[in-house]
């Protein structure tokens, strides 16, 4: 039993079950490209290799380069110390996995508008969005991979996605009775549904969603000229906006 339980603990160490590393960016950093290790800290310096943290909690180099050669992800955060806007920019899409009960999240803190201008795909459980004390632009493709994606944001604030393809769904998420409002910018073939629990969804392109559920107290904003959904479905006290044009 012994040599059971240490190539089981062995096993579960390799899965990445324990507490994920986290990477924090320098403020020392002299550039904005993320594959260069000295703009990264954790107990020293070092390169993220894939599956971390990564924090910014500063204003030191507000447009940066996505170009890790390792494009696993865990988590992204934005510290309430990083107080202005930043857009990371990359072509190759990041994938986002959990550790252990951790659900991977891209998690705004900060007052600002922060953009992640590089593709995602959700890799093994539901993604959480946050934008909790200001605004998340997610301006290229989001792949769901089949699975869920949840927002859980802060009252007034708004997640605005370019585009979503997948067989899962989308959910506007209870989080302290805030109002958060979801835009969808583009095109969107997701086709799981997309439940609007609180806050407002806002959508300016078709959407191929198998169903737009609208519950009590939320609202679906229609502004754009031609939009298109498949099934709707609002629930008394729901409400759905049309907006002129």
């Amino acid at each position: 039993m012994k040599k059971l339980s240490l190539l089981f603990l062995t096993v579960m160490l390799g899965m990445g079950v324990f507490a994920q590393t986290t990477y924090s960016w320098r403020s020392e950093a002299t550039n904005g490209n993320w594959n260069d290790a000295n703009n990264w800290w954790t107990n020293t310096t070092a390169l993220p290799t894939g599956g971390e943290i990564l924090s910014f909690g500063n204003n030191n180099q507000l447009t940066m380069t996505n170009n890790l050669a390792a494009t696993n992800r865990h988590q992204i955060i934005f510290t309430n110390s990083a107080s202005q806007s930043r857009t990371i920019s990359g072509t190759t899409e990041n994938t986002f996995y959990d550790s252990g009960s951790k659900k991977p999240k891209i998690e705004n803190n900060s007052s600002a508008n922060q953009t992640i201008d590089f593709p995602l795909k959700w890799g093994s459980i539901a993604m959480e969005l946050k934008p909790v004390s200001g605004d998340l632009t997610i301006t290229k493709a989001i792949n769901n991979n089949g699975l869920w994606t949840d927002v859980l944001g802060g009252n007034g604030k708004t997640l605005s996605i370019a585009s979503m393809s997948g067989t899962g769904g989308l959910t506007i998420k209870n989080n302290n009775n805030n109002q958060t409002t979801v835009k969808i910018t583009g095109t969107s073939s997701y086709t799981g549904n997309t439940y609007v629990d609180y806050g407002t969804l806002e959508l300016q392109a078709d959407v191929s969603s198998a169903e737009i559920i609208v519950k009590s107290g939320a609202k679906l904003v229609i502004n754009g000229t031609d939009v298109d959904v498949q099934k709707l479905t609002i629930n008394t006290g729901g409400t759905v906006e049309v907006l002129p044009g």
